[in-house]
Parts: C-alpha cells; sequence; structure tokens
C-alpha cells in the first residue's frame, strides 16, 4: 500500500497546475450561491487526486485536464450552498469542457 502511495505522490505537478486548482477553490469562496467554498486544503485535494488521475493513465505528471476531471467529486461536498440558492435547487457546476465554467462554477 505504501509503495502504491509513493507512486501516485511521485507523479510530477507544475506549478501552473498547483495554480490553477488553487485558482478553481479561491473561485468556490467568492460565488455568490456559496456560503462556504473549498478551502485551501481543497485545493490540495484535487492536486492529490489529479496525481492519482496521472498514475492511472500511466503519466509521471500531472495536466490542468486531470484537475478538470477530479474537480466534482473532490469538491463538490466541500461546497455548501446559500438558503436562496438551495431553494432555487441549484448546484456549482465543477465538471465541465470549459476551464472558465470550471473557474467561473457556472451552475446548471
Amino acid at each position: 500500500m505504501q509503495a502504491a502511495v509513493a507512486e501516485v505522490r511521485s507523479a510530477r505537478v507544475h506549478t501552473a497546475v498547483v495554480e490553477y486548482a488553487a485558482t478553481i477553490a479561491a473561485a468556490t469562496r467568492q460565488h455568490g450561491d456559496l456560503r462556504y467554498g473549498a478551502s485551501p486544503r481543497g485545493s490540495i485535494a484535487l492536486v492529490r487526486a489529479a496525481q492519482a488521475v496521472a498514475a492511472t493513465y500511466g503519466r509521471p505528471f500531472v495536466t490542468v485536464d486531470d484537475i478538470k476531471e477530479v474537480a466534482h467529486p473532490v469538491l463538490d461536498h466541500r461546497l455548501i450552498l446559500t438558503p436562496d440558492a438551495e431553494l432555487r435547487q441549484r448546484r456549482p457546476r465543477t465538471s465541465s469542457a470549459s476551464s472558465n465554467e470550471i473557474r467561473g462554477f457556472f451552475l446548471w
């Protein structure tokens, strides 16, 4: 098990990819329909999950697409809607083909 964890964590993460994950987490904290967004630990979780995805694909590095792939499952439970957004039954959309939509957390 420790060897598997070490293998996943060995996937290189470029500074730009880390900044992308941090930008996504920060955007959740500023979104008007969210009472609570992702904490800094949420951005760390994004990077760690993306490392696992990269390892699954056999890549020694993480891409922005890996971050996009894990954004929804990693962040969804960390986001708390405002009461108004709950009444409107709106959920933040974190899985999207467009990085602008992910960073902006458009709603479905």
